[in-house]
């Protein structure tokens, strides 16, 4: 292919070059009885006088077209392409067929978008992807025999990702695929994301501390905060090795309280030597992990440095020995898959245990490790708390109860549903944990290893609603829980969903709920279609949460004919934010507040706003400053009910068909602020 960033050469040019290579394909003006040759291109090796008659053919009709055409076309696909937005951009037409999986790729000029009406294709089904500088992509799937209709194929112009970076030159950012930029002379930048949406930059320069910039989730434009990158800093790790001679590799992660460790950086230190420096760093909070061949080989420092600071962090490597024995019930558990988390640093390893449930390791660093225990690979493990500590050795013995949940999944005709997706939230000693599993063929699951405790099931099975939660409770001397969950089949509805422009939307979530409980998820596809399963004979809502944000809540009605058609669901632009600040009369700020929320008079209640979080990062709830941001809504009409805990959302979404909200905010469009004072009890 063409390089993308070089300007898009002429057929003429591309010949002479000898860059034309691949399937005869045909870029051409719409047949007219005086216009009957087309333009070509060229099979590798093909003879002169074809050469001259393709030449021929652009220097009659020139580069103008309405219609294109690959090898052996046979059928048509009508269809026009609009860029939407006010910059324009060369591109490409993609063709795979999925029949024989077969790949071309056709470059295509901004007039020629323009003008485009018609391909000509073999027979067959095709994924056919169409590609603009400036915009994102748009995916058809098509089958045609004959013919077929598109329609309007709309390129949504590219979210834009803009800042300003100061105090450094030579500025380089990057965040994927496609996705980097240098800041021009005032720092600013711009980056247009027409691939994967990042979620983060890097932003580094010569001398200067690199910098991991948090990107929020909702593709959509987003401005920075201004950037500032200061003097680098530098971590030397030196290592007392003592009777230990192998290779060290050593890894650097960014430390967040409130987040998981994020490692950037990682080295090996050859066998020979004993120290190395980490360089160019931002100031901050960071965690050294050094790592030997052995699975309980780890040792971990947490230290600070400050800009322009070096740092030497001192690691001696202990020559402890480490005994572990894994049991279920007391007996033995051959070949048991051990995951070790370390409670305080955060570092992970992994082991599997002998034919006799043991295991034996050189061990760095010792203190109290979460435990994920699976009999076997890729099963659902049995979570614990354990300590690893003694001199000169530290015993670990982990007893698996022999307890375990089990059950099996059908539907209401008694067939087995596979492939659904169990989750298992167990509460023992005020400590909550979920694990998950799938069914399988005969629609059976099982975990084992069960603790006695609370405990509670959901299962989420494709084409089918959502049972409620099944919660029990497991006593000590209880040795098995058999459960039988019947999941009902729904009344299948399909959504077609666009944006403004009439792009489809792809995976947006959609979620459907009754009385304030899921039903069922799914996402959309390419096309902007999905299939979900809706309550047959009783009213619910369809929540649509596209990536990019903004969304949309509509209520579906129980009849069966309204099943019958595909609905379009057009997502308003998400062209506004809302900042709410939460205050007590005396200014103070009112934290953790979470909040239930009514957008143009349907409520979300909470189960479905934990999705909306999870697709789009909205947090319905007020930080430490008392302030709630929403980004990226649409305009409209919104309440809010604060609350406190579980049980006053549930009173709440029960009785807020009849009582006002405390807060009701007219969203417009662009940024809107309010504040709400609450008197203090």
């Amino acid at each position: 292919m063409i390089e993308r960033n070089r300007r898009t050469l002429s057929l003429r040019e591309r010949v002479a070059e000898g860059r034309v290579r691949g399937v005869t394909d045909t870029i051409a003006n719409s047949p007219r009885p005086s216009s009957a040759a087309s333009r070509h291109l060229l099979p590798k090796g093909e003879g002169f006088v074809f050469a001259l008659l393709v030449l021929f053919a652009v220097s009659a009709f020139g580069a103008d077209a309405d219609t294109i055409t690959f090898a052996n076309g046979n059928a048509r696909i009508a269809l026009r392409v609009e860029l939407d937005g006010s910059t324009r951009g060369d591109g490409s037409i993609e063709l795979e067929s999925v029949d024989d999986g077969s790949h071309r790729t056709l470059p295509v000029s901004a007039s020629q978008f323009e003008a485009l009406r018609v391909l000509v294709v073999p027979r067959g089904g095709y994924r056919i992807i169409v590609r603009a500088a400036h915009h994102r992509p748009a995916v058809r799937n098509v089958r045609v025999s004959d013919t077929a209709n598109l329609g309007t194929v709309v390129l949504a112009p590219a979210p834009v990702i803009s800042g300003v970076v100061k105090g450094a030159s030579g500025v380089q950012i990057s965040c994927g695929v496609d996705c980097a930029a240098r800041p021009d002379e005032q720092g600013r930048f711009r980056i247009e994301v027409t691939r994967a949406w990042p979620d983060e930059l890097v932003v580094s320069a010569k001398g200067r501390g690199t910098k991991h910039v948090a990107i929020p989730a909702v593709q959509h434009d987003v401005t920075l905060p201004a950037i500032s990158l200061e003097r680098a800093a530098a971590l030397r790790v030196n290592v007392q090795r003592h009777e230990e001679r192998g290779p060290l590799d050593v890894a650097i992660a960014i430390r967040d309280d409130d987040a998981p460790l994020k490692w950037i950086v990682t080295k090996r230190i050859p066998p020979a030597e004993s120290s190395i420096t980490i360089g160019e760093l931002d100031a901050g909070s960071y965690t050294v992990l050094i790592k030997g061949a052995q699975p309980l080989q780890r040792i971990s420092a947490r230290t600070n440095v400050a800009a322009g600071d070096v740092r030497t962090i001192p690691i001696e490597l202990t020559s402890a020995a480490a005994h572990a024995r894994i049991t279920l019930g007391g007996v033995p558990l051959p070949n048991a898959d051990v995951t070790l988390e370390s409670v305080g640093n955060h570092w992970t390893t992994n082991f599997t245990a002998g034919a006799d449930g043991e295991v034996n390791s050189a061990i760095w660093e010792q203190g109290l490790f979460t435990a994920a225990v699976r009999p076997r690979p890729g099963a659902p493990p049995h979570v614990t708390r354990v300590r690893l500590a003694g001199s000169p050795l530290a015993e670990l013995a982990i007893d698996v109860p022999d307890r375990r949940i089990a059950g099996r999944l059908l539907d209401s005709a008694g067939v087995p549903v596979s492939g659904a997706l169990v989750s298992l939230r167990s509460t023992v000693e005020e400590l909550s944990r979920t694990i998950k599993a799938t069914t399988g063929e005969q629609g059976e699951f099982e975990f084992f290893g069960a603790a006695a405790g609370s405990h509670a099931l959901t299962v989420i099975a494709s084409s089918y609603l959502r049972p409620d939660r099944i919660t029990f409770t497991l006593g000590e001397s209880d040795r098995e829980k058999v459960v039988d969950v019947v999941v009902r089949e729904g009344l299948a509805r399909t959504f077609d969903v666009r944006d403004p422009h009439g792009t489809p939307a792809t995976n947006a979530l959609l979620v459907v709920a009754s009385d304030g409980h899921l039903r069922a998820t799914t996402t959309t596809d390419m096309q902007g279609r999905a299939e979900i399963a809706t309550p047959a004979g009783e009213q619910s809502t369809l929540y649509v949460f596209p990536r990019e944000g903004s969304l949309v809540i509509r209520p579906l009605a129980a009849a069966l004919d309204d099943a019958a058609k595909t609905m379009r669901i057009v997502v308003p632009a998400a062209s506004s934010s809302l900042e709410l600040a939460t205050l007590a009369t005396d200014g103070g700020a009112i934290p953790d507040v979470s909040l239930l929320m009514r957008y143009n008079g349907e409520l979300l209640p909470p189960e479905v706003a934990a999705e909306l979080q999870r697709q789009q990062g909205v947090a319905f709830a007020t930080d430490e400053h008392g302030i709630a941001k929403l980004a990226n809504i649409p305009a409209g009409v919104y309440e809010f009910w604060p609350f406190r805990s579980e049980a006053e959302a549930s009173a709440l979404v029960a009785s807020a068909s009849a009582i006002s909200a405390p807060i009701i905010v007219n969203v417009i469009t662009g940024e809107n602020k309010a504040t709400v004072r609450f008197r203090k009890k």
